[in-house]
Parts: structure tokens; sequence; C-alpha cells
């Protein structure tokens, strides 16, 4: 970053009129922006000044966004938010802002300045930072189409003899990491991955997906946030699948599931199967009505039509009231069933508050008899 912009000068001027501190800032990687004290023994208020800055009520205050400290000792030391597709990390020791991320230069130089301006402002005259796609889909579609030519042109240019079949995987691999952070598989259904507390989390991998839900086949309690993520996960992975069926069955489904579920569907229209999606008769009038005319209304004419035949056309109105859900899948004679006592909804799944989930495996038959007869009655 030019040392002589007008962006650098006024974060250092700002930051130095705050903190008495001189800054630097530092691009170590293309997806990387550091930003520490000139001074080799860092500055622990410049660490403080950081923290109050994306702590404010203004910005990303502690009660509205998941925060993730790291101690050092007894004392703490680094505080990480993952925001807006960017892992946000403040060694409180040194002062180093460290920022990683897609796009995440253009993420800094945008909002940095929207935040120190929030900060200088009284509690409740902007809202919080909304968590949002910092690029529109157009500008996401010209970006991936740039990259996927710059790597073309990087693929043509290399020598022959490294183009063998492990040079092209390694190449897929490292293409396939600026997309997707690998979870840690031992701690994720305790909520320990930071990713999980964002609404608009990555989907988890397809193997992934199927080693947490293992892991759920003798039942567990977890965060409303973690099943979350990985019912959205599991639905996909489902969806990709041309030989399976879908079941989800429900007391409520509000209007961000249901558009979940319409997109999840469209990301996988050649091959997703929908067979019934179930909620009770009480819901027909007033909530599942309201949920049906937002969620098909937020997308385009033309893929409304699909969804009406597709989605909201397999949609069952049972007599009996139902208490608890389930999404399942039914697949060369076999059922596979994730099992929760939450609705499918907002309150239920944007919530740290634990819910018992549990996985299972059964005959089609089985499954149609025990789990769907008593509701289709």
């Amino acid at each position: 970053m030019s040392a002589h912009s007008e962006f650098e000068k006024d974060l250092s001027n700002t930051i130095y009129a705050k903190t008495g501190e001189h800054i630097c800032i530092n691009l170590p990687s293309e997806n990387v922006v550091e930003v520490r004290a000139i001074s080799r023994k860092g500055s622990m208020p410049l660490g403080i000044f950081w923290v109050h800055v994306f702590q404010h009520p203004n910005n990303y205050p502690v009660y509205s966004y998941p925060y993730k400290k790291l101690y050092h000792g007894k004392k703490d030391y680094e505080l990480q938010l993952r925001v807006d597709g960017v892992n946000v990390t403040i060694n409180l020791a040194s002062g180093q802002l460290f920022i990683k991320g897609f796009h995440v230069v253009d993420w800094f130089v945008q909002r940095i300045p929207v935040l120190l301006q929030a900060y200088e402002k009284p509690p409740g005259q902007c809202g919080p930072r909304a968590i949002e796609p910092l690029f529109t889909s157009e500008d996401i579609a010209v970006l991936t189409a740039e990259r996927e030519k710059r790597y073309k042109q990087y693929l043509e240019q290399w020598p022959p003899l490294s183009l063998d079949s492990s040079g092209k995987d390694v190449m897929a691999a490292g293409k396939a990491n600026l997309f997707h952070e690998p979870t840690n598989p031992d701690s994720y259904l305790d909520g320990q991955d930071l990713e999980t507390f964002n609404p608009n989390a990555d989907l988890l991998m397809g193997e992934e997906t199927l080693e947490q839900l293992t892991r759920l086949e003798c039942g567990r309690s977890i965060p409303g946030v973690v099943l979350y993520r990985l019912w959205r996960s599991t639905l996909s992975l489902w969806f990709s699948d041309s030989q399976s069926k879908v079941y989800l069955v429900t007391p409520y489904i509000d209007t961000g599931r249901m558009i979940d579920v319409c997109e999840l569907f469209l990301k996988h229209q050649l091959t997703a199967c929908l067979d019934t999606l179930v909620v009770p008769l009480s819901n027909i009038q007033g909530k599942f009505a309201v949920v049906r005319k937002e969620a098909i209304q937020r997308f385009p004419v033309q893929e409304q039509v699909l969804l009406e035949y597709k989605i909201l056309g397999k949609v069952v109105f049972p007599v009996v009231d139902i208490l608890n859900s389930f999404l399942a899948v039914v697949k060369d004679g076999k059922a596979h069933v994730l099992h929760s006592n939450a609705e499918f909804s907002a309150s239920n799944f944007l919530t740290t508050a634990v819910t018992a989930v549990s996985y299972s495996h059964l005959d089609e038959e089985l499954f149609l008899k025990n789990y769907l007869d008593p509701i289709l009655v």
C-alpha cells in the first residue's frame, strides 16, 4: 500500500491523535492486511483502541456479534471476530490488527473509515454494522470470471512437466482453499468454529457434512447456530444427489429458512428432488401464507414458476400438530434422518442456545411407516 496514499495518511493521523502511536500498514499476502505499531515493542494502547472501535455499539458490539478470546497465560492475548466474510484478529499485547479474507483490501479501505466515523459518534446514532456481503452478485461474478481467466493463463504458462496429475491436484486444492476454510471436525459440534456464528456462513464440504452427521448418531445437544449450518450443508449435499428424495418436516418454517430451501434447490436444480415439505394445517393461514409470499418474491419471475412447482407444490398440511422437526433423505431403499426439537426458524437457528439433535438410518419402509404415516393420517 502506497506510503503516500490519502487513505493511509488519514488513518495514521487518526490513530496518532487517539493513541499517540505511529503505525504502518502491511500487505503480507494477497488476502491479508496488517496494521501494527512502528515501535518494536508494540503498543497495548493501540490494541485497546482497536477493541474499542470494533466493539463500539455503533459497530460490532459484543452483545450482537460473536467474539472469540484466545488467552496467553492468565491475560487476554487476542480477540477474534468473523464478520462480512473476513477474519479480524486484534493482538492486545502488541496492538496488531490482522485481517484476512477474500478481497480483504477492498473491505479494509471501505469499512475501516466507516467504523472510525461511527466510533466518534454517540451510541445509537447509527446502528450496529450489519453482516452483509461487501460485493453484489454481479461484482462477485466479474471477480470470479477474472480469477478464472488468470488461473487459466497461469496454468498455460507452466512447464509441461509440472502439469502431471499430482500438479493439477495441487493447483485444484489451492484454488478450492480460496473459497473454503476447513473446519476442525473434533470441535465443530461444540461451536468452536468462528465461521459458524456468521448467519451467512459457508457451507460445509460434503465429507465434512457426512463426518459431523456420523458424530450425531448417538444424539447430542448442540448450539442452534451449529445446527443451522449443518442443516443447510446437509440439505445442499442431499439436493446434489439425483438419486435422493428429500423430506422436510417442521412445526414452523420462517421466511429466511424457506429462502434457504429455495436457494439450495436452485443451486442443484438439475439433481435436486424435494418429495415433501410438511407444515401443520394450523400454519396454512397467517404464518405460512406470509412466509410463502415473502419467500417467492425474493426470486426473479422466471425462477418463481420453477419454485412454485418444485418446492411450494410439495407442501403438505397435515391436520395433526407437530412438536419437533426432521430433515430426511431416501435413497436405494434406505432413509437417513436428521432429527431435532428445533423448528426451522431464526429464533431456533440463529442462537447459541442448545438443542437436542440425532442422526439415524432405517429402511425406507420403516421410515414411511414410523415417521410420515403418523403425521399424514
